[in-house]
């Protein structure tokens, strides 16, 4: 059906270059969907549609722009498709302008995609009020991106992922990995995930940390192969 990539640029609310050789190690695995997030779409950061556009990705779609003080900005999600994108939207009956500038839904491929990144809350208040609407705030087939909790670590703020699992009736593809960030510490977690359901499954998924990434930014790229259920191949 479709290969859909996502990838945390960590431009932490300031808009950053991104490397071209950056993209070019993501399009050695052909995927057919971009997501990045904690993006900022400010110059010089904001020529990424145009470079995305010249290696096959014509279609692209950014979330809402908020800037919270002069010269920064709350970080935003760039989807970009080879095919048609058909509709986008950001939500607005979040809690926070938070959670409209760091989600975005798109259709495109046939698919509900939305990209995402948790915001880091400081306050516990803020953390559970936010994941109390994203059980219902987050929407389509698919959504993938930067969680920002880790349910191996058995944490209680990590927890909620597994709620949000449950609550919306979603799959998540356990990778088969140590890591998906690495912080400056030199601690490790796995927060980028994806979570599919209804007609649409992840066939396959895999972290890439090759030093293309991990010398641009902290994350890992989260590859998946999507493919139809039986249910939806037996509708067609």
């Amino acid at each position: 059906m479709a290969r859909i990539v996502s990838l945390n640029l960590n431009h932490r609310t300031r808009p950053v270059t991104v490397a071209r050789t950056l993209i070019n190690g993501l399009l050695e695995h052909q995927p057919d969907i971009i997501v990045f997030n904690e993006f900022v779409n400010q110059p010089p950061a904001n020529i990424l549609p145009k470079l995305l556009s010249k290696k096959g990705f014509p279609y692209c779609a950014v979330s809402d722009s908020v800037e919270y003080r002069a010269g920064r900005w709350h970080n935003q999600i760039l989807i970009a498709s080879r095919n048609r994108i058909l509709a986008s939207t950001c939500p607005h009956d979040g809690p926070d302008d938070l959670a409209r500038t760091n989600t975005l839904t798109v259709r495109t491929y046939d698919l509900t995609v939305t990209g995402l990144r948790v915001p880091a809350y400081k306050s516990a208040r803020d953390w559970y009020r936010y994941w109390e609407w994203l059980n219902n705030g987050v929407t389509g087939d698919v959504a993938i991106g930067d969680f920002n909790a880790d349910p191996g670590r058995e944490r209680k703020w990590d927890r909620v992922l597994e709620t949000l699992v449950d609550h919306g009736g979603w799959d998540q593809f356990h990778i088969d990995s140590d890591w998906s960030y690495r912080g400056n510490n030199g601690s490790f977690s796995k927060v980028d995930h994806v979570l599919s359901r209804g007609a649409v499954r992840v066939d396959r998924a895999w972290y890439v940390t090759d030093t293309y990434v991990t010398s641009n930014t902290d994350h890992a790229a989260i590859f998946a192969d999507l493919a139809p259920t039986m249910k939806r191949a037996s509708n067609r």
